[in-house]
């Protein structure tokens, strides 16, 4: 599933949330930014659209790290702190599932 990041209305850029973390309720993964994303600009508000239902997805923060001049290529991660557990539920239980079969 691709997930938009959003400044307002204009969209910074999208993400598969590859990576999550359901007992603090953290997701991450890469960024592909879109052509008005700026690295050097500090993103405030930002928030996170599920594009298969068009619905915005309730986070407490969602915060943009940009390494890429650190590490010499394009390295841009996206990290949300959802509101709730049932948010984390609702688009995210592949992540509860993975988490969960990791002490099987």
């Amino acid at each position: 599933m691709i997930y938009e990041i959003k400044d307002g209305e204009n969209q910074v850029g999208t993400t598969k949330f590859e990576f999550g973390d359901p007992p603090m309720g953290f997701v991450h993964g890469e960024l592909d930014p879109s052509e008005i994303y700026r690295s050097n600009k500090n993103y405030e508000n930002l928030a996170v659209i599920c594009t298969d239902t068009n619905e915005i997805i309730a986070c407490e923060s969602v915060v943009i790290e940009d390494y890429s001049e650190e590490m010499g290529e394009q390295e841009i991660q996206v990290t949300a702190q959802l509101s709730s557990s049932e948010e984390y539920e609702k688009y995210f239980s592949h992540h509860r599932k993975t988490y969960d079969a990791s002490f099987k």
